[in-house]
């Protein structure tokens, strides 16, 4: 780990030991040039998840943002000094989907919650993934997102690679990138992900082959700002999911035996 991307901890007591048992969800949230929703998404996180008693840490990954948008939560750290706050700044643009992974490596949590940190994902919904994944058998719980919350061609496209998405490597047709995993699907998306050029959380969820579930979640739209991605960007990250889904496919069964000691 380089100098840069080594996590900064709002409060040192965080790394008392004897805390870190009580730590019940990690939620992972990528940043590139969102600062104005920051102070926003981490209010609004913290009281939801205080409210439902959920013992919770939150890790910023900013994803060599030019804007240094994690600067706006160091100037303004919250009212609540013991919070787990994690902020790690990657020397380099890797995509979102390699910030999410090196954030659920650096995470410490028992379940594992990866969302937009530009408010579409709204953070009131996250007690209902922690009740599904922890009232069933599943290792995954998807938030099927829904709603009119972008352009109606871009959800055109969206639905199009997610279909495919779905036949190719067996997740939800509206899986995406909203989601709570446990530690078991964490650890394998870790150990498994260095061995893929791009990796993509989503397929190496279904490679995994570990139970998942899908529940609708409405999607707000973006107030502020606008998307990291063009149309052409989409299209680009449309089409690397698929690539990697195919190209995982050939290689889940080595990934499996290797990661989750699977006899197939």
């Amino acid at each position: 780990m380089t100098k840069q991307e080594r996590p900064h901890n709002h409060n040192p007591h965080n790394h008392n030991p004897s805390h870190d048992h009580r730590r019940i969800i990690s939620v992972v949230l990528p940043v590139y040039k969102n600062k104005d929703s920051l102070l926003n998404l981490r209010e609004r996180l913290t009281t939801t998840l205080n409210r439902a008693k959920i013992q919770h840490e939150l890790v910023f990954v900013q994803d060599a943002c030019p804007l240094d948008s994690v600067l706006v939560l160091e100037k303004n750290p919250p009212p609540d000094r013991e919070q787990d706050i994690k902020i790690i700044r990657l020397p380099q643009n890797r995509g979102q989907h390699q910030a999410l992974i090196k954030g659920l490596a650096t995470a410490n949590g028992n379940y594992f919650v990866t969302m937009d940190a530009d408010l579409q994902d709204r953070p009131e919904d996250l007690p209902r993934l922690y009740n599904e994944i922890t009232s069933r058998n599943v290792a995954c719980v998807f938030a099927g997102r829904t709603g009119t919350y972008q352009q109606s061609s871009r959800h055109l496209t969206s639905r199009v690679f997610k279909a495919l998405h779905s036949t190719i490597i067996g997740v939800p047709q509206n899986a995406g990138a909203f989601l709570i995993v446990n530690k078991l699907l964490r650890d394998f998306i870790v150990k498994a992900a260095p061995h893929v050029e791009k990796p993509h959380i989503v397929s190496l969820i279904g490679v995994s082959r570990l139970p998942t579930i899908s529940i609708p979640i409405e999607r707000d739209i973006r107030e502020k700002g606008v998307s990291a991605y063009s149309g052409w960007g989409r299209l680009k990250l449309g089409v690397r999911s698929i690539l990697t889904a195919v190209s995982l496919r050939r290689q889940g069964r080595k990934l499996r035996e290797l990661y989750l000691k699977t006899k197939e």
